[in-house]
């Protein structure tokens, strides 16, 4: 006999049941795989055996031997399985958080396995890119990342989130209080939440549309929960209030 399932080369794989599969010749009375009796299935058209096969936990390996009508014993075959069904586990260097110049992050894994990750929000996949080197995060980047280990199995999904020069200001439908410690022109950053402020000559809240400045108090509101990513010392956290 002769095993041909992934060539008779070893194999990883996270299925508790493996199908088992060979070419026999001849006329075979029984099969013992490591001296325990199995049932195979033959195909005499094109001399295929085939086998389920449970396994267990962690590397093993299974000698096939074949008997014929006199009982004698072909030659063993073996082949090596690790049965592995626990999901790898990757973890990132650095933490998410906030930091005033660029950060080198690197990616690890407990096991041997690929790390995939993506650096545009969207959720890696085994298309993703291949992590090699050191990642230099510049800018305020959301850094998601998996591990796929031999066996086919995938960590949780990593995400984290690197502020460089930035930190979150996360706004929703109601108004929060702020202030500046400098000068702001680009409103952009807003994301195009309602800036206001307060007029004491009018007792009325005033639209914003120009430019922040220190000293002032001001109301912002988003019409839709959103997360900004606001300069570092253009926005005095101690300040924020949400009403």
């Amino acid at each position: 006999i002769t095993i041909t399932t992934n060539s008779g080369n070893d194999i990883y794989t996270n299925h508790p049941t493996i199908k088992l599969e060979g070419v026999f010749s001849g006329t075979i009375n029984k099969m013992k795989i490591n001296d325990n009796l199995i049932s195979p299935t033959f195909n005499t058209t094109n001399s295929i055996w085939s086998v389920n096969y449970n396994l267990v936990e962690g590397e093993q390996t299974l000698n096939i031997i074949a008997y014929n009508d006199l009982d004698i014993p072909s030659i063993s075959k073996s082949i090596k399985i690790i049965l592995d069904t626990i999901k790898p586990e990757a973890i990132a260097s650095l933490d998410s958080g906030i930091y005033s110049s660029s950060q080198i992050v690197s990616l690890s894994v407990n096991e041997q396995a690929s790390i995939y990750y993506t650096l545009d929000k969207t959720i890696p996949t085994t298309s993703s890119a291949v992590f090699m080197n050191p990642l230099n995060i510049n800018q305020t980047t959301t850094l998601k990342f998996i591990a796929v280990d031999l066996a086919g199995n995938q960590s949780v999904v990593q995400s984290i989130k690197y502020s460089i020069n930035t930190f979150p200001l996360n706004l929703t439908n109601k108004w929060r209080m702020f202030a500046v410690n400098s000068e702001i022109t680009d409103l952009s950053i807003f994301n195009g939440a309602d800036i206001r402020k307060y007029n004491h000559s009018t007792g009325q809240y005033e639209t914003v549309t120009d430019k922040l400045v220190p000293d002032e108090g001001y109301w912002v509101k988003a019409t839709q929960d959103m997360e900004l990513d606001l300069p570092i010392g253009d926005f005095d956290q101690t300040q924020s209030v949400a009403y």
